[in-house]
């Protein structure tokens, strides 16, 4: 701009070179265009792109601000990778042996000496357990489904994961809830078949939510694609 008016419509272009350290070869001249309440998107209106190997070469018809989106190509590290898979496999493997060694525990409390406490601690650990074991299945058929393969285990533990980290949630609420009666309510707390009334909704609430995202056709596999060119969350200015 010159002053408060825009110069555009420019009968010879002005040229740009953009140089970058990296091999990109592919990149796109935008300049940002403002819109309304303060707001704009990168715009490739009036500009093109050449690239000579070095540096990108912007020739456009107007003056604003100019910049290059680039999206490069990123290599992928298989050992890297191997190596993060192998810790998931061993933190999870871990976490369910625990838990497991945690529910016998309370079992053997429980039946020793019978309390609510104990078996609200029970029903939260075996939720835990659930929940661990379903993220370590689904992490090892992550690793053995091919890139377009769907199918019935995919959804299956889609399903599950889901439903144990509902289950986790609501049985952390529901131990709250009974520290919230034993702590600031104290008196007049008996209820009566509490623990049924709890398990129903400890189970019942992830249960009831979980098939209707399986009706729904909530749970399979995903590919998630950016289809606005104008914004993009690789961005590189130079």
């Amino acid at each position: 701009m010159a002053g408060n008016h825009p110069v555009s419509n420019l009968t010879q272009h002005i040229k740009l070179s953009f140089k970058h350290s990296e091999q990109v070869d592919n990149g796109i001249c935008v300049f940002w265009q403002e819109l309304d309440y303060r707001t704009g998107h990168w715009s490739r209106d009036g500009c093109e792109t050449s690239h000579s190997g070095s540096e990108f070469i912007c020739s456009c018809d107007h003056l604003s601000f100019f910049a290059v989106l680039v999206n490069p190509e990123l290599s992928v590290d298989k050992t890297n990778s191997d190596n993060l898979s192998y810790i998931t496999y061993i933190g999870s493997a871990l976490s369910v042996f625990f838990t497991v060694i945690s529910l016998i525990i309370y079992i053997c409390l429980q039946r020793r000496r019978p309390e609510k406490a104990i078996a609200l601690h029970m029903q939260l650990t075996g939720a835990l357990f659930c929940l661990h074991l379903s993220f370590l299945l689904c992490s090892f058929w992550v690793s053995l489904m091919k890139e377009n393969e769907e199918s019935l285990v995919c959804k299956s533990l889609g399903f599950l994961l889901h439903w144990s980290l509902l289950a986790t949630f609501t049985w952390t609420a529901l131990e709250g809830f009974h520290l919230y009666l034993l702590l600031v309510r104290v008196f007049n707390i008996y209820v009566r078949r509490y623990l049924l009334k709890l398990s129903l909704v400890g189970w019942g609430l992830p249960t009831l939510i979980a098939v209707v995202c399986g009706i729904s056709g909530v749970y399979g596999k995903y590919t998630l694609q950016l289809k606005d060119d104008k914004n993009t969350s690789s961005i590189t200015q130079m």
